[in-house]
């Protein structure tokens, strides 16, 4: 299977309203637990999430492998990812 680099730029962001305190929301969204229920959700779009460093705090590198694209994200603090590196299999 072909790999090919791609050079993306901009940013990707989504609003998502929870209905729990927001102690409850950061006690999931500070973990990879987050990752975890991603990945088992169907309607994400997400294959596959790996860690590639960290424990889901700052500096935390994700890869995320959607249908035929793999990302590798670095969260650069508890709020900002900055993409890393992509690829398309063909």
């Amino acid at each position: 299977m072909k790999q090919e680099k791609l050079k993306l730029f901009g940013q990707l962001s989504h609003e998502l309203e929870v209905n729990v305190p927001a102690s409850e929301a950061w006690e999931l969204y500070s973990t990879l637990q987050l990752a975890k229920l991603v990945e088992e959700e169907p309607a994400s779009g997400i294959e596959k999430v790996d860690v590639i460093e960290g424990d889901g705090g700052a500096g935390t590198i994700l890869k995320l492998t959607f249908a035929g694209i793999t990302k590798q994200l670095k969260l650069i603090d508890g709020t900002h990812e900055r993409l890393v590196e992509a690829s398309r299999c063909n």
